[in-house]
């Protein structure tokens, strides 16, 4: 299936933009999530996740590495990238975006008319976050969920128990206040 849809982008020389995120896993194996944005059969572009890849190291040249390995991988070859990759989206960690050498700053030496950009999911959570840590009760509230999740999530009992307690919750019916 991935392969039909990449040879349907490459032949119709749709445009590209590659998406892509980092992610740890409980083993604390560091990967990627590549998702692209693209039209299949000239459709409206759509986004499609095209691989998890395991990462050696989170150095910006091996993740840059890692991805052009992903691409090429699955059917996109450097002469095509060059004509249609048109924008690379990440979050706003240096490696990803950094001025010097970030993975975006490596990707633009070698495709000059690519276009960089700080996910605005990732820009809106910092936001939230930065608000967050600003006002007072809501950090109280914040550090009491965490200790609760962190109670529930030790054992598989209390895990289960925190899921009927969640169900009971969410059919409650909201409070009205005069």
């Amino acid at each position: 299936m991935q392969e039909k849809i990449v040879h349907s982008i490459v032949t119709s020389s749709s445009k590209l933009s590659v998406l892509m995120d980092e992610a740890s896993s409980i083993s604390h194996t560091s990967a990627m999530i590549v998702h692209l944005k693209a039209s299949v059969d000239g459709a409206t572009p759509e986004f499609l996740f095209l691989e998890l890849v395991e990462l050696e190291s989170q150095r910006a040249k091996d993740i840059e590495e890692a991805l052009l390995n992903c691409l090429d991988t699955a059917g996109f070859t450097e002469e095509w990238l060059q004509k249609n990759w048109v924008s690379f989206v990440s979050d706003g960690a240096s490696v990803m975006l950094g001025k010097n050498s970030g993975v975006a700053t490596r990707l633009t030496a070698r495709y000059p008319n690519l276009f960089t950009w700080h996910c605005m999911n990732h820009r809106l959570e910092l936001a939230v976050s930065d608000a967050v840590d600003e006002v007072q009760a809501v950090n109280h509230f914040k550090v009491f969920l965490e200790k609760i999740h962190n109670l529930y999530s030790q054992s598989n009992k209390n895990s289960r128990t925190d899921k009927r307690s969640t169900t009971v919750v969410v059919k409650c019916q909201p409070c009205e206040f005069p």
